[in-house]
């Protein structure tokens, strides 16, 4: 969120009046807006305009005229279709996540948002990558940019130990509660689909779990909260999610991620990892994999640049995770 130090700044210059902020989900929304609140100044008015929230209070606010307006796309572009909101004097777009937002399939709400974009602005694009459709989206935004690389943005941290357990898809539960039960810490589950995210945490609940909790697009965004919430507080230890839990989530001690699914798409496998091994801490990252994943697997190690190690059985994985904290890639192959 480096981006609001420049934009408040123009804000308290009186060089800019208006500012946008366009983000994937709802969650990394709500963590900009919390963040723009910390300031406490009633000068720095702010909006959050994001689906699966009160549609009335939005209006409400918008009607205000806030300086800076904080939105998913899709809820944006509903507002905007109601004329209580324009863009003609805003003088600052960011898009922040835009290699996700791709991915969640908003490039035609994008390019609709840029069209009503019609006065004299600056944006400012976030990616994590910054492959050929990004940079057809940042040309979409202007005609000349300027890119600036920081870092390396397929690194993994070095404080997570990576796993890969092959296994057939009927073994994939029986592995996971044999994981929860073991790991005594907070965990996160990844899913490719809602429905997977779902049903596997229902089954876990009927199992006698009752420190499960899930998220993904389709849960509204108070309910969405209130697990985060409890996550953050202990009172759920395993959190499953979509993809829409790999981004915009800061949650501390999160000792564990296990991708159930190895993910679509590569890029997704690092924010998925990224979860554990924070502010110095060590953690894991365990895959269950089967033979149809093959050229996904592939596709990750060719990202990471290494092998993940790999494992002949999910027993005993989490007792060594505890000693480890380096990550250990392996040329070896499971026999």
């Amino acid at each position: 969120m480096s981006f609001l130090i420049p934009m408040i700044h123009k804000i308290y210059n009186n060089e800019l009046d208006q500012a946008l902020i366009i983000c994937p989900t709802r969650e990394i929304a709500t963590q900009i807006q919390k963040t723009l609140l910390l300031f406490d100044d009633p000068s720095l008015t702010s909006a959050l305009v994001i689906g699966g929230t009160n549609v009335e209070a939005q209006k409400r606010a918008l009607k205000e005229y806030p300086k800076i307006l904080v939105a998913t796309p899709g809820r944006l572009l509903d507002m905007l279709n109601t004329g209580l909101i324009w863009l003609n004097y805003t003088g600052y777009v960011v898009l922040d996540e835009a290699d996700r937002m791709l991915d969640m399939g908003f490039e035609e709400d994008l390019i609709k948002i840029h069209a009503q974009l019609s006065g004299q602005h600056q944006t400012v694009l976030f990616s994590a990558t910054l492959f050929p459709e990004i940079k057809k989206m940042a040309k979409h935004y202007a005609k000349s940019y300027e890119e600036i690389i920081i870092g390396n943005p397929t690194s993994v941290a070095g404080s997570v130990e990576h796993v890969l357990v092959e296994m057939d898809e009927n073994e994939k539960f029986w592995a996971l509660k044999h994981l929860v039960e073991s790991n005594p810490g907070k965990m996160m589950v990844f899913f490719n689909t809602i429905k997977g995210t779902s049903d596997i945490a229902q089954k876990l609940t009927r199992q006698g779990r009752r420190d499960v909790g899930y998220i993904h697009s389709k849960i509204d965004q108070s309910a969405r909260d209130r697990v985060i919430e409890s996550f953050k507080n202990n009172f759920v230890k395993v959190l499953m999610g979509s993809d829409v839990a790999s981004r915009g989530i800061d949650i501390p001690n999160v000792e564990l991620v296990i991708n159930f699914d190895i993910p679509n798409n590569s890029e997704e496998y690092i924010h998925r990892v990224g979860r554990t091994g924070r502010a110095g801490k060590s953690g894991m990252a365990i895959s269950f994999y089967s033979h149809k994943d093959k050229r996904k697997l592939e596709a990750i190690e060719t990202l990471i640049e290494g092998k993940i190690t790999r494992k002949k059985s999910y027993k005993g994985l989490i007792k060594n995770s505890h000693s480890s904290s380096n990550r250990r890639y392996s040329s070896s192959n499971k026999n």
